[in-house]
């Protein structure tokens, strides 16, 4: 299924393709096209697999194209809180640190969220959204 590397080069055609393997949960086809194509659109195909909740894919996306941000959210998603909050602080987003204390307080992991806690209330615009969580 996988487009032979001989043939011409269409982003659309790519990024579509890369988007039909996550969706039909190919992972092996996907992991052999994300390390072998440089003619993806990162940012769309994920985007598009954060947007259907295909976070594992999104997650391989994110990573391969060093987007920090996306990647965190897509841990926080998965519940993988630890490298969340290693790929949060190269983030350095307050945002990501909020949805990283909300998943950890739904998950009862109180270590956690209060780490994250402690990075979004140095925002004074963030308090109360952690008071009314």
């Amino acid at each position: 299924m996988v487009r032979e590397k001989d043939r011409i080069k269409d982003r659309r055609v790519d990024n579509s393709l890369m988007f039909s393997l996550a969706k039909l949960n190919k992972t092996m086809d996907f992991d052999n096209f994300i390390n072998d194509n440089i003619n993806v659109d990162w940012k769309i195909v994920g985007e598009k697999c954060t947007e259907h909740r295909l976070f594992e894919y999104a997650k391989k996306i994110w990573a391969k194209s060093g987007n920090n941000h996306k990647l965190a959210m897509c841990l926080v998603h998965l519940g993988e809180f630890n490298s969340a909050m290693e790929y949060a602080k190269k983030a350095n987003s307050v945002q990501i640190w909020f949805e990283l204390f909300r998943e950890c307080v739904r998950f009862k992991d109180l270590p956690k969220a209060s780490i994250a806690g402690l990075n979004v209330i140095q925002h004074q615009e963030w308090v109360e959204k952690v008071r009314a969580e």
